[in-house]
C-alpha cells in the first residue's frame, strides 16, 4: 500500500514487550512512550501486543491484557483504558467500524464506543479455547494472528 507523500503521518508507532512507542519518522528519535503493562509474561518472550490505529488514535492490547489502551494520534497523551470482560488468554483483534471499536479474543467478541465505553459482549460463540478469532464487516476485516505455541 503507498500514500501520497504529502500526507505522511510524523510519528512511527511500534508495539511490544508492554510498551507503546512513538518514533520521529525523519529523525528517529523517540517522540513518546506509554507503559501498557509492567506485568510482562516472560515465557512468551515479552508482552505482544495488538496495534490499531485511525487517523487520530492508537488503541493497543496485549496477550493476557484485561484493557484496551487508547491515545491521541501524533501525540501519545493517554485518552484512557477500557476494561476488557474477554475471558481466555491470546491476543485482542480489534477493528474500529461505524464508530464503534470492536474487539474479539478466544471465541468472544466484545463492542465499545470510540471512547471506550462498553456497548455490549458476547458470550464464547466456539467451544474451544485460545482460538486466534478473527472478525469483520464488509471491506473491514482484521484476520487473527496464531496465538502463541508453548
Amino acid at each position: 500500500m503507498t500514500r501520497d507523500p504529502a500526507n505522511d503521518a510524523p510519528i512511527l508507532v511500534m508495539a511490544a514487550h508492554g510498551r507503546l512507542v512513538g518514533l520521529d519518522r525523519r529523525t528517529g528519535q523517540t517522540a513518546w512512550t506509554v507503559v501498557l503493562t509492567e506485568e510482562v509474561d516472560r515465557y512468551y518472550g515479552g508482552f505482544a501486543v495488538e496495534l490499531l490505529m485511525t487517523a487520530s488514535r492508537v488503541y493497543a492490547a496485549g496477550w493476557k491484557s484485561d484493557e484496551i489502551v487508547c491515545v491521541e494520534y501524533p501525540t501519545g497523551r493517554e485518552i484512557g483504558r477500557a476494561k476488557l470482560t474477554l475471558a481466555g488468554e491470546g491476543r485482542v483483534a480489534m477493528i474500529v467500524d461505524g464508530g464503534q471499536l470492536f474487539a474479539a479474543r478466544d471465541g468472544q467478541v466484545a463492542c465499545f464506543t470510540l471512547d471506550g465505553q462498553p456497548v455490549w459482549s458476547s458470550e464464547r460463540v466456539f467451544d474451544k479455547s485460545l482460538l486466534p478469532t478473527a472478525l469483520g464487516f464488509p471491506g473491514n476485516v482484521r484476520q487473527a494472528d496464531d496465538r502463541f505455541q508453548k
